[in-house]
């Protein structure tokens, strides 16, 4: 337990509750995730815990056995996160064709983009297989796998020169927003949701400071000037984006205009990064340490979810899709209070049961218990 930094597993479990929330439309819960309170969400902050603990965990394996064996590990994981991604596709399809047609709803099938699927199963099973089909929650997998592929020699080149493999990857990041670089998904050629060659830059400075080629950063970055500074970004974002949120739910509450700022999830556009890392910059300042959240039965049972959190994002995808069918027959946002409480509940006790089996499982064969951060969609 000494040797992990608990905060990681925390915030990673913190993260995918709040995707849960997040994939719920018109959800009152929303009140409580990072949607409503910055210019981004919690996915920035999965990118970016994913791209620092692969990083620590295979830079670890390159230093030790050399460039073959990380590759090999983190193609294994690859792997891994290419099959969840199949059969999320597969149950994704299975529920929702299931409750079209005892509702005989088939607006539904357009509206998580299954209708190609069901209409054309043989073409799109290859499209599926080629990444390029992606329907409504499938659409983040898809950029870890592609993430995964060109990791082994993305840790080289931060081992040689961080700074040379940051600038690379903000260059590509450039060329998406001037240029609108991305890959196209099957079969109407819209871009890519998480369009990997924006959402890379996230990753990428995440691993940066995983492998440690960033630490003479930390002295500035624990400085006054800098939290200030974080404050005056994170306060003003909060206050736009909380404000017409609130205002959706209690109209008397006036909403704080905008005006013309851009703030695309798809193509990550510049005030989602500058904010998330403002809010980042504060968490590392006022976050409780490591010790503080182990000690707490709460944080334990979120830090438990981000210790499995390839099989949490999958289980949370489905329930989301299986609560936006159950509260879409009552019309209450009271019950989908209610059923996300309770799709919260049944993530944490898989969470605790996936963790039960792992360590009855360890002891039984006399294994050691894993060392090191877990990872996900990100790697062990």
């Amino acid at each position: 337990m000494s040797e992990r930094d608990l905060r990681i597993d925390f915030l990673r479990g913190l993260a995918l509750l709040m995707i849960f929330v997040d994939h719920s439309p018109w959800n009152p819960l929303t009140i409580f995730t990072l949607r409503t309170w910055s210019f981004g969400d919690a996915a920035e902050l999965f990118f970016f815990i994913s791209g620092f603990v692969a990083a620590l965990v295979y830079g670890r394996t390159l230093a030790q056995s050399g460039f073959l064996a990380a590759t090999a590990r983190i193609y294994r994981r690859a792997w891994d996160i290419y099959a969840t991604q199949m059969v999320l596709l597969v149950f994704l399809v299975a529920i929702l064709a299931s409750a079209a047609d005892a509702s005989g709803n088939m607006a539904m099938l357009s509206y998580y983009r299954v209708s190609a699927f069901l209409n054309h199963t043989d073409t799109m099973i290859l499209q599926a297989l080629l990444l390029r089909y992606q329907p409504a929650y499938l659409d983040i997998l898809p950029a870890y796998i592609v993430f995964f592929i060109v990791l082994p020699f993305g840790l080289v080149l931060l081992k040689r020169n961080v700074w040379v493999a940051l600038a690379l990857s903000f260059a590509l990041y450039l060329g998406v927003q001037i240029w609108g670089w991305t890959p196209r998904s099957a079969p109407d050629g819209a871009p890519w949701f998480f369009n990997p060659f924006a959402w890379q830059f996230l990753f990428t400075l995440g691993a940066a400071f995983g492998s440690g080629g960033l630490s003479r950063l930390m002295p500035l970055l624990d400085t006054r000037w800098a939290v200030g500074l974080a404050a005056l970004i994170a306060i003003p974002a909060a206050v736009i984006v909380g404000s017409g949120v609130v205002h959706t739910f209690v109209p008397a509450i006036p909403a704080v205009q905008s005006g013309s700022l851009q703030v695309g999830k798809d193509s990550l556009q510049y005030m989602r990064v500058v904010d998330f890392l403002a809010l980042a910059l504060l968490a590392r300042r006022f976050m409780p340490s490591s010790a503080a959240l182990g000690n707490n039965s709460v944080t334990r049972a979120i830090m438990r979810c981000g210790q499995h959190s390839l099989a949490i994002f999958g289980a949370g995808v489905l329930l989301a899709v299986s609560t936006d069918i159950y509260c879409g027959q009552w019309q209450s946002q009271g019950a989908l209070v209610l059923a996300n409480l309770a799709g919260i509940g049944l993530l944490i006790g898989f969470a605790a049961l996936l963790e039960w089996m792992r360590t009855a499982t360890a002891s039984k064969l006399h294994y050691p218990a894993a060392a090191g951060v877990a990872i996900s969609p990100a790697g062990k």
